[in-house]
């Protein structure tokens, strides 16, 4: 693993030679480069001519290890940032990392590392993150109690948003746990991370040291292990020791069969030699976690820990899948169902549609477990190939990545017979477009070494159909589920590739089911193009989600609001559950999140006015650090999707606010050939931020807009204009619509440009008549030249009343003429 931080005291690597030795992580071009930059700045001090590397220029290595090196980068935007490379395209540390950036797509946790973007090109993969100043933990607690209980508690609440989300970090150590200068604590390297649902592991990974014993006899791995590596963490902290030592094979020995040593030391209070023994326990089920260490901590009147923002649609056990099964979605659940039946026979294509948080995902996953255990009324189960497409990642044929990843994972789990049976000869292939394959070593030997280099069409042709052979060999065994959710951020090749893999009557007879959020600004692809090219291959059944009906989110709420421990009586959790429905509108996101609210915030209390929508966004918003609060008053107050940069600008947040948005469900995404753009992630969670937005507040953040967007190349006048008459400055707002309005005239689009100067007449002061009166003029002659006579006469007459009598009778003979034009 790599550690990727900037080391206090210290520059990362200081020598030339460990620099020169980084550089061997770049592809050749590169790396030359890069080791001429090294010397320069080395030897003069400066970084001309630094490489860049997909708009990042790199500065200096600040961390190296087996699989590759970090970079202290700098983006187009002036933003510094941690630029960690891949070492060559070796299969299984691709995808290693491929998993940890994905390991926090829609995590957000000031504990836990905030990862960028991931891009994959060529024969050269990096992610960018947030760059760390600090030190590791031991090195910071070391010698200072409170700063034990403090960075404790702080580690603790990182990894239960970690578990909350449904994942296990698997490799907890203190260089894997930073501390800032600020005292934060960032649990860093996510390479090895382990979703809860996977069951057991398929290989032993960690750093032995803090491995759980559980876990070196290779038992399917649960929290109990993080927490093990925390145990191991405080022992350090409390003696300057590792409770076990010696050779590797001893450790791991000592760690089955005996009992950890009580941590004895100057620092080990008896509270915390207590807790870290029950750390340590050898029975994971006995074990203490992130409730014990809260517990200690609150005695001894520790800050709060931070919460976690773990959206509820996420992969983990944080679903909005109640215990018992889906509610009020049995008939989509029914329709993929019978799509999967037809689909023994033909190859068959379900498009799912849906706004934001009607449970898209929920839905699929529901499903998919379903088919896997074979309970959708096949005659086996399915085999599920489940993938995902990631707005913040450039991989090649996204759509398809995280679906050949599952493939791979299929491929590995089966003997060499059954393996030659489903794997075609050509196999090189699609391995080329797909390197993960080369995991599976009989098709690692069936490729030329090297990284994959660039595919031609004829390449890409032949590729698909090896692979449609492969998938067809998979059908032909097993019913075949091919799940790809949030498919609106899938790319182009990607949809040539699906049309290819289903084209003819030879293709392979499975269901593909595609999910698609529905409202994004700008798709990246287009779905209702792909629905017509599909549709050429064969069937595509399009369903679309809608709000639940009322009943349907009572019973979801009185569902959520019993888990755990609950309080209410009968006939107050009744009551509450239907004031929930009501609040939610049927979005079973919103019906989830105010359960999570009366849960948490209302025991006790008797009035269900409270269970608002309003109330939830306030005090959800109410927790934000300022420069989130800052960025989202921004968002909201802009009314439509604004560029990320004027957001950080005006609100001084960057990527980790913006995480803290989304996961909290407050914005969303999208991108643009502008960039990126900002928007509410519901309209009705626009409304509630607003209500908190006062109206000089919101002058002053149009106005501040209108600023930004000043001098910008492709900005539209109106949208400028917008901003300008909601900051208050009419008479700036009426010349730059005067000047759309030209702009458009000379488009000969002559209805927009006299609705544009029939804004800018009203928006000139009273006392401005000459301006006023030559607004309407023109608005006159565009309604004119639009062949609209009796709206002409109206703007002409109007713009006479405001004219001296000799001017005035020019515009009303004109008026006369438009009369009689007619329309």
């Amino acid at each position: 693993m790599v550690r990727w931080a900037v080391q206090q005291g210290r520059s990362g690597a200081d020598t030339l030679g460990e620099q020169i030795q980084a550089a061997r992580v770049f592809a050749p071009g590169l790396e030359i480069q890069q080791i001429k930059s090294s010397v320069r700045a080395r030897l003069f001090g400066t970084f001309d001519g630094a490489p860049t590397l997909g708009g990042y220029t790199l500065r200096r290595m600040i961390g190296r290890g087996g699989t590759g090196a970090v970079f202290e980068a700098v983006g187009r935007d002036g933003e510094t940032v941690a630029l960690k490379v891949l070492r060559g395209f070796e299969p299984a540390a691709l995808y290693r990392f491929k998993l940890e950036f994905r390991a926090l797509a829609d995590i957000s946790h000031p504990n836990l590392s905030l990862l960028h973007h991931l891009v994959v090109r060529g024969d050269q993969a990096f992610l960018t993150m947030e760059l760390v100043d600090g030190v590791d933990f031991l090195t910071y607690v070391r010698q200072h109690p409170a700063r034990l209980r403090a960075c404790l508690a702080q580690l603790a609440a990182g990894l239960e948003a970690l578990h909350a989300a449904g994942k296990l970090h698997r490799d907890i150590k203190p260089s894997n746990v930073l501390v800032t200068r600020e005292g934060r604590v960032v649990i860093l390297d996510f390479g090895l991370v382990h979703e809860l649902t996977a069951g057991r592991g398929v290989e032993v990974v960690g750093t032995p040291a803090y491995m759980a014993p559980e876990h070196v006899y290779g038992a399917a791995p649960t929290p109990a292990c993080d927490w093990y590596s925390v145990g191991v963490m405080l022992f350090e902290a409390l003696t300057g020791e590792l409770p076990f030592a010696g050779p590797m094979h001893e450790v791991l020995r000592d760690k089955c069969e005996r009992v950890a040593p009580p941590a004895l030391g100057d620092a080990a209070e008896p509270p915390l030699a207590a807790l870290c023994a029950a750390l340590l326990e050898r029975e994971p089920n006995r074990r203490a976690g992130g409730a014990e260490i809260a517990a200690l901590l609150r005695e001894a009147d520790s800050p709060r820990l931070p919460r976690a923002h773990v959206p509820p649609n996420h992969r983990g056990h944080a679903s909005m899948v109640p215990p018992g099964g889906l509610i009020g979605r049995e008939v989509p659940f029914a329709a993929i169902g019978a799509a999967l039946m037809e689909s023994r026979k033909r190859a068959v294509v379900t498009l799912l549609r849906g706004r934001s948080g009607l449970g898209k995902s929920a839905l699929l996953r529901a499903f998919a477990e379903a088919a896997q255990a074979g309970a959708v009324g096949l005659e086996m189960p399915a085999v599920v190939l489940a993938g995902r497409c990631y707005e913040r990642e450039q991989v090649p044929f996204n759509a398809f990545d995280s679906v050949i990843d599952a493939l791979t994972g299929l491929l590995l789990g089966v003997g060499p017979a059954e393996l030659a049976t489903l794997v075609p000869p050509d196999i090189a292939a699609v391995a080329r477009l797909f390197p993960v394959l080369r995991r599976v070593v009989s098709i690692a030997e069936a490729c030329p070494p090297g990284p994959p280099g660039d595919v031609d069409a004829a390449s890409l042709r032949h590729a698909s159909a090896v692979l449609r052979d492969m998938f067809r060999r998979i059908a032909d065994r097993f019913p075949l589920l091919v799940v790809v959710d949030d498919v609106q951020w899938g790319d182009s090749d990607s949809a040539s590739l699906l049309v290819e893999l289903l084209r003819g009557p030879d293709a392979p007879r499975c269901l593909v089911v595609l999910a698609a959020s529905e409202g994004e600004a700008l798709p990246s692809v287009d779905l209702t193009t792909l629905v017509e090219r599909l549709r050429a291959n064969g069937p595509v059944l399009e369903l679309g989600l809608e709000p639940l009906r009322l009943h349907e989110a009572t019973t979801l709420a009185e569902v959520l609001l019993r888990r755990g421990p609950c309080e209410l009586e009968a006939d107050e959790l009744q009551a509450r559950a239907a004031a929930i429905a009501g609040e939610s509108g049927g979005v079973p996101l919103f019906v989830r999140e105010l359960a999570h609210h009366v849960r948490t915030t209302m025991v006790g209390e008797t009035s269900l006015s409270d269970v608002r929508l309003e109330a939830m966004v306030a005090e959800r918003v109410g927790r934000l650090p300022p420069a989130a609060r800052g960025m989202l008053a921004t968002v909201i107050v802009a009314g439509r999707p604004l560029e990320l940069e004027i957001a950080s600008a005006l609100s001084g947040g960057g990527r980790r606010e913006l995480q803290q948005l989304r996961a909290a469900h407050l914005v969303r995404v999208s991108k643009s050939p502008r960039g990126e753009l900002v928007e509410a992630y519901h309209d009705r969670i626009r409304l509630a931020v607003l209500a908190g937005v006062s109206d000089e507040k919101a002058r002053a953040i149009h106005g501040q807009i209108a600023e930004q967007l000043f001098g910008r190349a492709g900005v539209p006048p109106e949208l400028l204009a917008d901003h300008l008459r909601a900051a208050g400055d009419r008479v700036r707002a009426a010349e730059v619509t005067r000047v759309a309005a030209q702009h458009a005239a000379e488009a000969l689009a002559f209805r927009r440009a006299a609705e544009l100067y029939r804004d800018a007449a009203g928006l000139l002061p009273v006392e401005d008549v000459v301006g006023r009166r030559e607004a309407l003029a023109r608005a006159g002659e565009a309604l004119r030249a639009a062949g609209r006579g009796s709206e002409a006469a109206e703007c002409l007459l109007a713009a006479a009343a405001l004219a001296p009598e000799v001017v005035a009778l020019a515009l009303r003979e004109r008026a006369e003429e438009a009369l009689r034009s007619g329309e």
